[in-house]
């Protein structure tokens, strides 16, 4: 764990011993709408228990990032290795966000789009922290496919993933 001087926590706002305004102040800053860590009401994985879950990140591209040209499109499929369940993407900033738009977007065979068209990227970002997704559970065999398109003037280089919650343990 990161070690941080009481200075440069009290500069981002945190309180030493005030753990309630820290955890509030720790949502403003990471965006983290839900505790870290939490049991869900639900046998996600049929084992007979109840799963512990917790936030995770499901990149879109690889480290390099995906190159996209003006008007080119590409076909992802994401493969969890865990069950995942998508809250909302986080993206790079508006001018990213908004040169892409999604056109096709499958969690197995259910389709999240209910109508065919395209919706810009940007209206799924996690900085929209009410826009969740009611994602299905996605997981080894049932994958994520999306189609994105670039609808800039230029290239744009794609770093966004999917914010949700993760079977752990």
């Amino acid at each position: 764990m990161q070690q941080h001087s009481h200075g440069a926590l009290r500069a981002q706002g945190f309180r030493p011993g005030q753990a309630a305004h820290n955890a509030q102040r720790a949502a403003e800053l990471y965006g983290q709408r839900y505790p870290e860590h939490q049991t869900i009401n639900a046998d996600v994985d049929h084992d007979g228990d109840e799963d512990q879950t917790a936030i995770r990140f499901l990149p879109l591209s690889p480290s390099g990032g995906t190159s996209l040209a003006t008007t080119v499109s590409v076909d992802l499929e994401l493969k969890p290795l865990k069950l995942f369940k998508g809250l909302n993407f986080v993206g790079q900033g508006a001018d990213v966000d908004d040169a892409i738009v999604i056109t096709s977007f499958f969690v197995g065979q259910t389709d999240m789009l209910v109508a065919k068209g395209a919706m810009a990227l940007s209206g799924l970002v996690g900085k929209a922290a009410d826009n969740l997704l009611d994602m299905p559970w996605a997981g080894p065999g049932l994958s994520i496919y999306l189609s994105l398109k670039n609808v800039s003037a230029g290239t744009v280089v794609l770093y966004q993933s999917i914010r949700g919650l993760a079977v752990v343990g």
